[in-house]
């Protein structure tokens, strides 16, 4: 096999170059999973030069699978069991009837993957903060209208699946970020339960908040300078590259 000495990727125009090390994952093929915050929005059509979970994969001689959604979430409905407010049950990765889901894009293609990231949690966070910031915390629940019980639910159907395979959760990148929907409460609980989901799976998790130093404070918070939209690393090219260096280090120890 040949050994790849570094990737080439155009972004935004311009062509850049980083390392690979592909004794790290070379040959590996890594599904990733997630909303906007996995596809490199807004520029989801061309995943393999602005989703930094995929170019982190190619920067370690890895094949990424990319299978994130844009306003895509994990649960299925709100904890009530009502419909999701804004991103709707069609793109629900634990609902049969979206085009994107457990089955068709996970255990349909089992054999194909070796590793799994997943990133969900904005989206569903937005969508229903309840069960979240009301401290649910049933470990054993497998109730897909909850965030937790979605998370294990998938976890439990991966692992039965496929013994062995490499799973990996991200956090998010701020501590203290708003609801979208509510402009209240923060992600410190969020944050939280992604990884005390990776404990009870013995998963590893990037605490990506524990690596940015974003924050959102009345009169200093620092989204706007690193994203413009305050929400998508992929709309500045220093910071995606920033959020690519995170995720490159951390899959280095992955597999």
């Amino acid at each position: 096999m040949e050994i790849i000495k570094s990737i080439q990727i155009n972004y935004g125009g311009k062509e850049l170059s980083f390392p690979s090390e592909t004794n790290h994952l070379a040959g590996k093929r890594v599904a990733i999973y997630g909303g906007s915050y996995a596809t490199g929005y807004p520029q989801s059509n061309d995943r393999d030069n602005y989703s930094f979970v995929s170019r982190a994969v190619l920067a370690l001689g890895g094949i990424p699978m990319n299978y994130g959604v844009n306003n895509g979430s994990i649960r299925s409905a709100k904890a009530d069991g009502s419909p999701l407010p804004f991103n709707g049950p069609e793109i629900s990765f634990t609902r049969l009837t979206s085009p994107i889901n457990y089955q068709n894009s996970m255990l349909d293609i089992i054999d194909d993957i070796d590793v799994a990231v997943f990133l969900y949690g904005h989206n569903d966070y937005a969508a229903d903060n309840s069960d979240i910031d009301g401290g649910y915390n049933d470990f054993s629940s497998r109730d897909t209208t909850k965030f937790l019980g979605a998370y294990n639910f998938v976890l439990k159907k991966l692992f039965e699946a496929k013994k062995g395979v490499r799973v990996a959760l991200l956090t998010s990148f701020s501590n203290d970020y708003p609801n979208l929907t509510t402009g209240t409460g923060n992600l410190y609980k969020f944050n939280k339960l992604i990884e005390e989901i990776g404990n009870y799976w013995c998963i590893p998790v990037l605490s990506v908040y524990k690596k940015t130093c974003l924050f959102y404070k009345p009169d200093v918070e620092n989204f706007n300078y690193h994203m413009t939209d305050r929400a998508h690393p992929a709309t500045t090219v220093w910071f995606n590259q920033i959020m690519t260096d995170i995720m490159t280090d951390f899959l280095r120890y992955l597999v």
